[in-house]
């Protein structure tokens, strides 16, 4: 399936009292910030004054580590699962970059994982954006090959369910995507700098 794509990027407008708001959280920060300054030298100064004169039996016990997996897609034709796993590197490093140019959530991408296996798809770093659309779904995928974690882009692509091949929709930029609950045809999304809307149209 082939796609006519049209994108409309735009500054993000700037809130005049963004400044006023900053001020006033500035104002309230200080004080807890001091507060918990304090609180945390006395416990520091409590448990050296602890482990100096009270000997403690430690034991090592194996540390758990963080992973999580979520479905993104799942009917009789493909399961798609979402991968956050702290000893990814690689995505832990993808993520940091990502909240610093796109949105500040503490996770916006995974390691995907498909059954059956899709060549391409199965293993990518992937947003967790889906929309079904006309005999399949359209997701967003980071390049394979990734040299410049300060520019980092993004691939608006499309798996047909016939045949679990994947077509590129549109090379995008780094954006957070989302539907337009009320246009099938349309998607929206923004960064820290600007938003986007991309209307598409299937041409069979």
């Amino acid at each position: 399936m082939q796609f006519s794509v049209t994108k409309n990027i735009s500054p993000q407008k700037k809130n005049p009292f963004k400044a006023v708001i900053n001020l006033v959280i500035l104002a309230i920060a200080i004080p807890v910030i001091l507060i918990a300054s304090i609180s945390l030298s006395l416990y520091f100064l409590f448990t050296c004054f602890k482990s100096f004169f009270i000997k403690e039996e430690v034991t090592e016990s194996g540390e758990e580590t963080y992973h999580l997996e979520i479905n993104l897609v799942k009917n009789e034709f493909i399961q798609m699962t979402m991968i956050e796993d702290e000893l990814d590197v690689e995505l832990t490093k993808l993520n940091e970059a990502w909240q610093n140019t796109v949105y500040n959530e503490e996770t916006c991408l995974y390691r995907a994982r498909t059954v059956p296996l899709v060549p391409g798809l199965n293993g990518s770093v992937c947003c967790f954006y889906s929309r079904e659309y006309k005999g399949g779904v359209l997701l967003q995928i980071l390049p394979q090959v990734i040299t410049d974690y300060d520019r980092l882009n993004s691939q608006l692509i499309f798996l047909s369910y016939h045949d679990l091949k994947m077509t590129l929709v549109e090379q995008l930029g780094a954006y957070f995507l989302f539907n337009d609950e009320k246009d099938a045809d349309l998607i929206k999304g923004f960064n820290k700098r600007e938003k986007i809307e991309i209307s598409l149209t299937a041409v069979e």
